[in-house]
């Protein structure tokens, strides 16, 4: 027999409302803390980076918070509309963020398809979350009280998945960066006077050159300097770096070792070069290719600060 001061249904948001965090989910954060701790810390310093890194952590954090509230509150409180504002306005910074991150080492034109991209899922998904859901209803939005944001969010986030490193299985997720990194052939050479190299995925931390500079070879012709900035991946560190246009071969220049850091190099005869500091510790090393020529840098960790 049923009380009659008894609710005949009950209501599920109100079930599950004002629960904590699971543990799946203290697990994710933790994860993610994590993450941004190292990111920091690979960082050397780099005040963008770091910057960049504790905007995307603190976003998401307020960004999951709002999903969770916005799921838990009822349908018809007026708190749910301020929520999805809330929501849509945190994706749209977290795209804009990673956009920026992205756009900023790759060419123009490539920067204007990128930008239009995230412009399209930004106002795709001010649509999708306001437009065409105050036009369903609300009943439609209390039976499905948050899958939409879920879409919403996976919208703005998935554009993104390629940036990340490759994880086994998992080949649509290699990072471009990578493939550049692998497919690029560092010379030591004592005739340059700076380090180049002519990709920008290479890059990190570039700061372009408005407008580009000159730099005249050898022979006369000139080269275009876009920027300046990090080679900073697998066994690379090297601040620095210019982007030229045009060029193939990354180069590094003993000079430019020398003078910036105090570095020696020394090309033996049996075909291997030593990069030392003045007390003879080793930090990086190449070897003579025989087929293209040149010597090949196989690692390189330039002490000292960042870049300049």
């Amino acid at each position: 027999m049923i009380a009659a001061d008894e609710p005949l249904l009950h209501d599920p948001l109100q079930a599950d409302r004002g629960g904590g965090f699971s543990w799946l989910t203290a697990l994710g954060f933790a994860f993610l803390t994590f993450n941004s701790g190292m990111a920091i810390y690979r960082s050397k310093g780099d005040a963008g980076a770091v910057a960049f890194v504790v905007f995307s952590y603190v976003d998401l954090f307020l960004l999951f918070n709002c999903l969770r509230w916005y799921e838990r509150t009822h349908p018809a409180s007026p708190r749910r509309k301020n929520l999805k504002v809330a929501i849509w306005t945190l994706t749209t910074l977290l795209t804009i963020s990673f956009t920026y991150k992205l756009a900023v080492s790759l060419p123009v034109l490539v920067q204007i398809l990128v930008w239009a991209m995230a412009g399209a899922t930004v106002l795709g998904g001010f649509y999708a979350f306001f437009l065409h859901e105050e036009r369903k209803g609300d009943d439609v939005d209390a039976a499905v009280p948050n899958e939409r944001v879920k879409m919403v969010l996976s919208v703005v986030l998935a554009p993104l998945r390629w940036r990340l490193p490759q994880t086994a299985g998992d080949v649509r997720a290699q990072d471009p960066r990578d493939i550049a990194l692998s497919a690029t052939r560092f010379i030591v050479d004592s005739g340059a006077t700076s380090h180049a190299v002519g990709n920008p995925l290479l890059l990190e931390g570039f700061q372009p050159y408005i407008p580009p500079r000159l730099a005249t070879q050898a022979d006369g012709t000139n080269l275009h300097i876009l920027g300046i900035g990090r080679v900073q991946r697998g066994y690379f560190n090297i601040p620095n770096v210019s982007l030229v246009e045009g060029l193939v071969d990354g180069l590094i220049s003993t000079y430019q070792l020398d003078s910036e850091h105090g570095l020696n190099t020394n090309f033996s005869d049996n075909g291997v070069c030593r990069i030392t500091q003045a007390d003879g510790n080793q930090v990086g090393g190449a070897i003579f290719d025989t087929q293209r020529g040149g010597y090949v840098l196989r690692y390189l960790d330039v002490p000292g600060p960042a870049q300049q």
